[in-house]
Protein backbone atom coordinates (compact mmCIF):
# COMPACT_ATOMS: atom_id res chain seq x y z
CA UNK A 1 0.00 0.00 0.00
CA UNK A 2 3.01 2.45 0.24
CA UNK A 3 3.16 2.27 -3.28
CA UNK A 4 -0.28 3.82 -3.66
CA UNK A 5 0.66 6.91 -1.10
CA UNK A 6 3.10 7.80 -4.52
CA UNK A 7 1.06 6.18 -7.25
CA UNK A 8 -2.14 5.97 -7.99
CA UNK A 9 -2.41 3.07 -10.23
CA UNK A 10 -0.38 -0.03 -11.33
CA UNK A 11 -0.24 1.10 -14.34
CA UNK A 12 1.05 5.13 -12.93
CA UNK A 13 4.07 2.27 -10.90
CA UNK A 14 5.00 1.25 -14.82
CA UNK A 15 5.34 3.91 -16.72
CA UNK A 16 7.99 5.32 -13.44
CA UNK A 17 9.46 2.04 -13.61
CA UNK A 18 9.87 2.14 -17.52
CA UNK A 19 10.86 6.06 -17.29
CA UNK A 20 13.60 5.38 -14.84
CA UNK A 21 15.08 1.91 -16.42
CA UNK A 22 14.95 4.32 -20.18
CA UNK A 23 16.83 7.47 -18.07
CA UNK A 24 20.04 4.51 -17.27
CA UNK A 25 20.34 4.02 -20.73
CA UNK A 26 23.88 5.48 -22.47
CA UNK A 27 21.62 7.71 -25.24
CA UNK A 28 23.04 11.28 -23.60
CA UNK A 29 24.71 13.24 -26.40
CA UNK A 30 28.36 13.22 -26.96
CA UNK A 31 29.56 16.70 -28.27
CA UNK A 32 31.46 16.17 -31.69
CA UNK A 33 29.97 12.01 -32.47
CA UNK A 34 28.74 11.51 -35.58
CA UNK A 35 24.96 10.76 -36.34
CA UNK A 36 26.30 6.79 -37.11
CA UNK A 37 27.95 6.36 -34.19
CA UNK A 38 25.57 8.09 -32.03
CA UNK A 39 23.08 5.14 -33.64
CA UNK A 40 25.16 2.41 -32.97
CA UNK A 41 25.78 3.46 -29.44
CA UNK A 42 22.23 4.12 -28.47
CA UNK A 43 20.75 1.68 -30.31
CA UNK A 44 23.61 -0.96 -28.68
CA UNK A 45 22.58 0.85 -25.18
CA UNK A 46 18.61 0.00 -25.53
CA UNK A 47 19.19 -3.22 -27.01
CA UNK A 48 21.53 -4.58 -23.80
CA UNK A 49 19.25 -2.89 -21.35
CA UNK A 50 15.76 -4.96 -22.41
CA UNK A 51 18.32 -8.26 -22.95
CA UNK A 52 19.87 -7.86 -19.74
CA UNK A 53 16.63 -7.21 -17.90
CA UNK A 54 13.93 -9.67 -20.04
CA UNK A 55 11.30 -9.31 -17.50
CA UNK A 56 10.50 -5.42 -18.78
CA UNK A 57 9.07 -7.04 -22.54
CA UNK A 58 6.68 -9.22 -20.57
CA UNK A 59 5.11 -6.81 -18.77
CA UNK A 60 1.81 -6.37 -19.78
CA UNK A 61 0.79 -2.39 -19.70
CA UNK A 62 -1.45 -0.28 -21.57
CA UNK A 63 -0.27 1.49 -24.70
CA UNK A 64 -1.02 4.79 -23.50
CA UNK A 65 1.09 3.95 -20.10
CA UNK A 66 3.57 2.30 -22.04
CA UNK A 67 3.96 5.92 -24.01
CA UNK A 68 4.39 7.75 -21.30
CA UNK A 69 6.77 6.16 -19.67
CA UNK A 70 8.66 5.96 -23.21
CA UNK A 71 8.09 9.87 -24.06
CA UNK A 72 10.95 11.38 -22.15
CA UNK A 73 13.40 8.76 -23.65
CA UNK A 74 12.23 8.85 -27.17
CA UNK A 75 11.75 12.94 -26.95
CA UNK A 76 15.57 12.90 -25.94
CA UNK A 77 16.73 10.35 -29.21
CA UNK A 78 14.94 12.59 -31.89
CA UNK A 79 16.37 16.01 -30.25
CA UNK A 80 19.49 14.27 -30.10
CA UNK A 81 19.24 13.38 -33.99
CA UNK A 82 17.43 16.91 -35.02
CA UNK A 83 20.29 18.81 -33.53
CA UNK A 84 22.92 16.68 -35.31
CA UNK A 85 21.38 18.11 -38.46
CA UNK A 86 19.07 15.13 -39.87
CA UNK A 87 16.05 16.13 -41.56
CA UNK A 88 12.95 15.12 -40.28
CA UNK A 89 11.86 13.61 -42.92
CA UNK A 90 14.90 11.14 -42.98
CA UNK A 91 14.78 10.68 -38.86
CA UNK A 92 11.20 9.51 -39.44
CA UNK A 93 12.00 6.83 -41.93
CA UNK A 94 14.77 5.90 -40.13
CA UNK A 95 13.05 6.20 -36.64
CA UNK A 96 10.36 3.04 -38.53
CA UNK A 97 13.59 1.38 -39.03
CA UNK A 98 15.10 1.94 -35.73
CA UNK A 99 12.11 1.36 -33.67
CA UNK A 100 10.77 -2.08 -36.05
CA UNK A 101 14.36 -3.37 -36.06
CA UNK A 102 14.77 -3.15 -31.79
CA UNK A 103 11.37 -4.09 -30.62
CA UNK A 104 11.22 -7.27 -33.16
CA UNK A 105 14.93 -8.39 -32.51
CA UNK A 106 14.84 -7.94 -28.57
CA UNK A 107 11.48 -9.52 -28.60
CA UNK A 108 13.05 -12.45 -30.49
CA UNK A 109 15.96 -12.85 -28.71
CA UNK A 110 14.26 -12.70 -25.46
CA UNK A 111 12.00 -15.80 -26.03
CA UNK A 112 14.93 -17.87 -27.73
CA UNK A 113 17.20 -17.50 -24.67
CA UNK A 114 14.33 -18.60 -22.57
CA UNK A 115 13.52 -21.73 -25.69
CA UNK A 116 17.14 -22.60 -25.68
CA UNK A 117 17.32 -22.45 -21.53
CA UNK A 118 14.35 -24.68 -21.60
CA UNK A 119 15.41 -27.25 -23.72
CA UNK A 120 18.38 -26.82 -22.17
CA UNK A 121 16.76 -27.66 -18.74
CA UNK A 122 15.15 -30.59 -20.40
CA UNK A 123 18.73 -32.35 -21.27
CA UNK A 124 17.31 -31.93 -24.99
CA UNK A 125 20.57 -29.87 -27.10
CA UNK A 126 19.76 -31.86 -30.76
CA UNK A 127 17.94 -29.19 -32.77
CA UNK A 128 17.23 -29.81 -36.63
CA UNK A 129 18.94 -26.65 -39.01
CA UNK A 130 16.17 -24.93 -39.26
CA UNK A 131 16.17 -24.45 -35.41
CA UNK A 132 19.69 -23.69 -35.44
CA UNK A 133 19.37 -21.25 -37.81
CA UNK A 134 16.58 -19.04 -36.55
CA UNK A 135 17.86 -19.13 -33.01
CA UNK A 136 21.25 -18.56 -34.08
CA UNK A 137 20.24 -15.29 -36.02
CA UNK A 138 19.90 -13.49 -32.57
CA UNK A 139 23.22 -13.40 -31.86
CA UNK A 140 25.51 -10.18 -30.81
CA UNK A 141 26.87 -10.23 -34.35
CA UNK A 142 23.79 -10.39 -36.25
CA UNK A 143 22.37 -7.19 -33.82
CA UNK A 144 25.37 -5.55 -35.12
CA UNK A 145 24.51 -6.42 -38.44
CA UNK A 146 21.53 -5.09 -38.46
CA UNK A 147 22.15 -2.25 -37.07
CA UNK A 148 25.03 -1.18 -40.02
CA UNK A 149 21.89 -2.51 -42.44
CA UNK A 150 19.97 0.36 -41.08
CA UNK A 151 23.20 2.80 -41.02
CA UNK A 152 23.13 2.27 -45.01
CA UNK A 153 19.63 2.87 -45.49
CA UNK A 154 19.83 5.74 -43.40
CA UNK A 155 22.40 6.79 -45.81
CA UNK A 156 20.52 5.44 -48.69
CA UNK A 157 17.20 7.50 -47.72
CA UNK A 158 19.07 10.67 -46.96
CA UNK A 159 20.89 10.71 -50.77
CA UNK A 160 22.70 12.65 -51.90
CA UNK A 161 22.97 14.26 -48.66
CA UNK A 162 26.17 13.28 -47.61
CA UNK A 163 25.11 12.36 -44.30
CA UNK A 164 27.68 14.90 -42.88
CA UNK A 165 25.78 15.13 -39.23
CA UNK A 166 27.50 15.56 -36.14
CA UNK A 167 26.33 16.52 -32.27
CA UNK A 168 27.13 19.73 -31.58
CA UNK A 169 30.29 20.79 -29.70
CA UNK A 170 28.17 23.04 -26.96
Amino acid sequence: MAFYAHFSSREEVLAAVLTRFMATLDTDPVPGERWDDTLRRTMKAIHGGFTSHPHLCGIDIDPLVSYEGLSAHTQKIVNLHLDQGMSEKVLTKAWAMVDAFLTGFDANAIASAHYLEAKRDEGSSAMPAWERIVHSAYSEAAFQSGVEIIINGVRGIAAPDPCEWYTPLS
